[in-house]
């Protein structure tokens, strides 16, 4: 079944706008960092709130390895749920400069221990989204997040997945629910065979996705993968 023009049209109409209006906002109000409210010129978060909130925590579930940013506080959830459903373009580029503000202070680096090869050597992906859920939004989250933060590591970035048809919210899932829903709904865009690759989403919660997306890239030949949240759950990581 092929979407509706018209609608398709609309849709695209309606996230030019408020993408235009989330860039007005930011020109006409002050930004403010979205913990504390003191005044900034980049990013979401001030100095001093970005090193207290700033976990880089690392977790290694059934096989699978990476690493969140920031702890999914009541604030984080706040943010995300703007930009997935009010489609807060302001928001969602105050999150991408985070990334980069976190490049270079240099935490990224931090990881390098325990990737298998150096930072430009990597290959980088998002899990990929709902096509449905894309069309709503306008944008793909983990592109919008990732994508300049893998050209400043030296790495390159590539969408190598896609999903095979619609899988449900996860929120309010338990374990076995959401491996089923997310049970044959990928596959690969392009050959990975070799490629020692960095996954990336906006939240952890359990691992259901990441592992589901890494199982992909494992079968299609990848020589390794490891994951990268925005933010992530730490009751999961107990």
């Amino acid at each position: 079944m092929h979407p509706d023009p018209l609608l398709s049209l609309r849709s695209r109409a309606g996230n030019l706008f408020r993408r235009a209006v989330g860039a007005l906002e930011g020109v006409l109000f002050l930004r403010t960092c979205y913990a504390c409210g003191t005044e900034i010129e980049e990013g979401l978060f001030c100095p001093v709130c970005r090193s207290y909130l700033l976990e880089l925590k690392e977790w290694d579930q059934g096989g699978e390895r990476g690493w969140f940013f920031f702890t999914y506080d009541e604030g984080i959830k706040e943010a995300m749920r703007k930009i997935k459903f009010e489609q807060n373009w302001a928001l969602l580029d105050r999150c991408a400069e985070e990334t980069e503000l976190l490049w270079q202070s240099g935490v990224l680096r931090r990881c390098q221990e325990a990737l298998p090869v150096p930072l430009t050597d990597l290959v980088w992906c998002g899990v990929p989204t709902d096509a449905r859920r894309r069309r709503e939004r306008g944008y793909d989250l983990p592109t919008a997040l990732f994508r300049r933060l893998a050209g400043l590591s030296g790495g390159t970035w590539q969408p190598l997945l896609c999903r095979t048809r619609h899988t449900e919210p996860m929120f309010g899932l338990g374990p076995e629910e959401r491996r089923r829903n997310l049970e044959d709904s990928m596959a690969l865009l392009a050959p990975v065979d070799g490629k020692n690759i960095v996954l990336t989403d906006d939240i952890f919660t359990t691992g259901a996705t990441f592992a589901a997306a890494s199982a992909v890239l494992r079968e299609g030949g990848a020589a390794s993968v490891r994951c990268l949240a925005f933010a992530g759950s730490v009751e999961n990581l107990r």
